[in-house]
């Protein structure tokens, strides 16, 4: 059985030269820092989530993983702490623009 390269999903895929790719399954070396992949997150992700169990970062980059491990680590109160702050800060953002 052939199985489809997980990456040749991405809409950049023609055009990428990314060393360390976030969908691919076997990714080059971890110290290589040539290209940082472009794609958005939330593209990455709903890539990856057709693909259970094939990443193991699940489309993410190892920056995005080591952040995301981090931040379930914390207790409930630290991240409604963190979430409030964001929300009052982007309302402080948002309240001088005109829409």
């Amino acid at each position: 059985m052939k199985t489809s390269h997980i990456a040749r999903e991405c809409p950049r895929f023609s055009a990428c030269s990314v060393n360390n790719c976030p969908l691919d399954p076997h990714p080059a070396n971890p110290g290589d820092k040539q290209n940082v992949c472009k794609m958005e997150k939330a593209v990455r992700q709903r890539i990856a989530a057709k693909h259970p169990g094939q990443l193991a970062n699940g489309g993410l980059t190892a920056r995005e993983a080591a952040g995301k491990r981090s931040f379930e680590k914390l207790p409930l109160a630290v991240k409604s702490r963190l979430a409030a702050t964001g929300k009052s800060n982007l309302d402080k953002i948002h309240k001088g623009k005109k829409v």
